[in-house]
């Protein structure tokens, strides 16, 4: 929306291509974006790729000589860590993309340690943040708490605590080890486009439920966050130019 009415370079034509294994969800998004888009008269074309991150290839992208990419990935990165060489292969791709900018959003854990007692202990601090806000934040009879709280966040616990090996898929980082990953591959965070955390901080302000939610830096990198407890992190990248 706020595409379409931008003065100052107006965009021509917005293109998303969506990745992912389902089909079916990524169609239904591609048409609520295209009759949205439409409702706005904002020029917009939407594609799939349906595709495991590891199996990506480059040529699928179909990008034209004008296009200008921006990659979101929005919790993707960690569902590689157990396969060091294909998180290397799929940065490796993006880089290759060529984007002029890359966004990243990830839990903000180090919970990828072969020491038991480390993983175990940081995920009890993470997931006492994330149940307590759950609590204060969720009305009870929500059936999107309900599966959370039953479903969903049992099951990675679980993972976390028992399996080992290739079995173990729960795995996650902080920000620094992104830092250090990207650098390897000529990549680097960049500022915000405004200076965060000042308006989220007042969104968080303008319900009581959401007061004990925390916004912070680090460094140029935005942490989300329970009672000071850091859960997740938002941060921006771009290539590297060589001088």
């Amino acid at each position: 929306q706020a595409f379409s009415v931008r003065f100052e370079c107006p965009l021509e034509h917005l293109k998303i291509t969506a990745v992912g294994a389902s089909k079916q969800m990524m169609e239904d998004t591609g048409k609520w974006l295209s009759s949205f888009a439409e409702t706005i008269s904002l020029p917009f074309s939407f594609s799939i790729i349906v595709s495991e991150m590891e199996d990506l290839k480059e040529g699928r992208f179909g990008l034209e000589a004008d296009d200008t990419l921006a990659v979101y990935l929005g919790l993707r990165l960690w569902t590689l860590l157990p396969w060091p060489n294909q998180l290397d292969k799929f940065i490796k791709l993006i880089r290759n993309l060529n984007p002029r900018l890359i966004v990243v959003n990830e839990m903000e854990a180090s919970i990828n340690s072969p020491d038991f007692l480390k993983r175990f202990n940081e995920s009890i601090h993470v997931f006492s943040a994330i149940f307590d806000c759950i609590n204060s934040c969720m009305y009870h009879r929500v059936m999107f708490r309900k599966l959370n709280e039953e479903v969903i966040f049992p099951g990675m616990i679980r993972n976390i605590v028992i399996a080992e090996g290739i079995e173990w898929i729960q795995r996650y980082e902080k920000i620094s080890f992104w830092r250090a990953l990207f650098g390897k591959f000529g990549i680097v965070e960049t500022g915000m486009s405004r200076p965060p955390p000042d308006q989220e901080i007042l969104f968080l302000r303008s319900s009581d439920r959401l007061t004990s939610c925390t916004v912070e830096l680090d460094g140029k990198c935005l942490l989300l966050g329970w009672k000071g407890s850091a859960i997740q992190s938002v941060s921006a990248w771009k290539i590297k130019q060589d001088d």
